[in-house]
């Protein structure tokens, strides 16, 4: 079977870049030598590519020259070639039209592999998951190959910057992202914004899972579509807790008790409605692997227009590298690229090593298992420390025996701190986590009992 291609197309884009500077700038890091289908137009591109990036001139002379040094011009069929390519060039101007069509028949050449490679894997026997994954992503990176452009943003820059400034001007104080339910939150980080990772790190039993199927509520109550990976609950779980969250029932009380009275299955019932039709779907794989992450936000974008992200937690997730620190600087990499390609807000929770766990100190950066790769790739950290009144207007951090007590009772103070804000200021956030409420967090001087 002969693969899709377009010689002429081809030629016509090598040559404008031999007789035009200006052409030659506007092909730059639009094409790869691998999406010309005849090898001898592979190398021409390559080595006039070469010629610009050293910031040589790219002409006939230069092109043969660097063939020469490479053992290729012969093969190419030397000066002859490149002159009778101008020769036959009929505007030097449609270079970049020339370029899309070198670029969508090297798509198709890749579609026809993708599909060659997905019957092979179709035939083969193993995890029909793992396949579907490797499809995936090889899709995922074709999508992005058809967009790819210059790298390098010239000083008028890109009109909607303009525009996006402009609405900045004219309502600074409006916030811009999705609103987590947290006024002082949502201020500070403006929301959750679409390409940025926020990361949420607590101890174990403080909370943070808790703290994030609240934002998810949030957000879907707004109608905004969610993508939850559940590594440490399942799908049912984390849907039977935001049933008694938004019916504001304790649970655990519920079993103690022993029985539901009227007026609680009559909330429940209301709740389990609501529930239902929210707009969160679920990956509940214990140990995801980071090209499951791309594979399943992609898809849940193109079918369900998914609009957040959230990971709980990072832990669990099956990132590249020998040690537990290279393997979530590697997952958090991976998130950050999907928050970045997707143009998605991604949330992803943490765990605290033990000693900043037990230490009954101000949880800090350093405390997150991870916390290099974490600060370096997250726009936003968020850290959750337990604390207790310590004055008037005062709160102090509590002890790992102070939380177990207080948990108790089922009501205690958290300090939601923002000590990393790579587009803001600093912010502070007590907040209480009532089970009584169904696990709501509220802020202070909002709780109702």
């Amino acid at each position: 079977m002969m693969l899709p291609h377009d010689l002429e197309a081809e030629e016509a884009v090598l040559a404008a870049l031999l007789v035009s500077e200006e052409q030659v700038h506007s092909i730059a890091g639009t094409l790869t030598p691998g999406e010309f289908y005849r090898e001898p137009n592979q190398w021409i591109f390559a080595a006039s590519m070469d010629l610009y990036a050293r910031g040589e001139g790219v002409n006939t002379i230069t092109v043969a020259h660097e063939l020469s040094t490479r053992q290729q011009l012969d093969e190419v069929g030397g000066t002859a070639e490149l002159h009778r390519m101008i020769l036959q060039l009929p505007t030097a101007e449609g270079a970049p039209f020339y370029a899309n069509i070198v670029r969508e028949t090297a798509t198709r050449r890749s579609l026809v592999g993708l599909a060659e490679k997905t019957a092979r894997l179709a035939s083969q026997d193993g995890d029909v998951g793992q396949a579907v994954a490797q499809v995936e992503v090889e899709l995922h990176k074709l999508r992005r190959r058809r967009g790819l452009g210059p790298h390098t943003i010239g000083p008028g820059g890109r009109p909607e910057m303009w525009a996006k400034l402009e609405d900045f001007l004219g309502e600074p104080g409006r916030i811009r992202g999705l609103r987590t339910g947290w006024e002082n939150i949502d201020r500070a980080l403006n929301g959750l914004m679409p390409g940025r990772l926020i990361t949420i790190g607590a101890a174990t039993s403080v909370g943070k899972s808790a703290f994030v199927q609240n934002i998810a509520r949030q957000l879907a109550v707004q109608n905004v579509p969610v993508l939850m990976f559940t590594t440490e609950m399942t799908a049912d779980e984390v849907r039977e807790r935001m049933v008694f969250m938004e019916a504001e029932i304790d649970r655990l009380g519920l079993v103690y008790r022993g029985y539901t009275r009227d007026d609680e299955r009559q909330l429940l019932d209301e709740a389990m409605g609501a529930v239902r039709g929210w707009p969160i779907w679920y990956c509940e794989e214990s140990h995801p692997t980071s090209a499951l992450i791309r594979a399943e936000v992609r898809r849940a974008k193109e079918l369900h227009g998914i609009e957040t992200v959230f990971v709980d937690h990072l832990g669990y997730v099956e990132g590249r590298g020998e040690t537990e620190r290279d393997r979530i600087t590697d997952a958090v990499a991976t998130l950050k690229g999907v928050a970045q390609d997707e143009y998605l807000p991604v949330v992803a929770t943490s765990h605290v090593n033990r000693a900043g766990a037990g230490s009954g100190d101000w949880l800090k950066l350093t405390d997150l298992h991870g916390a290099s790769g974490i600060e370096k790739d997250s726009d936003q950290v968020l850290l959750m420390t337990p604390c207790k009144e310590a004055g008037e207007r005062a709160w102090a951090p509590m002890t790992a025996d102070e939380v177990r007590q207080a948990k108790r009772s089922g009501v205690f103070t958290v300090a939601v701190e923002l000590p990393k804000n790579r587009h803001g200021g600093y912010a502070m956030e007590y907040m209480t986590e009532d089970w009584g409420q169904g696990g709501r967090f509220v802020p202070l001087g909002e709780r109702h009992d």
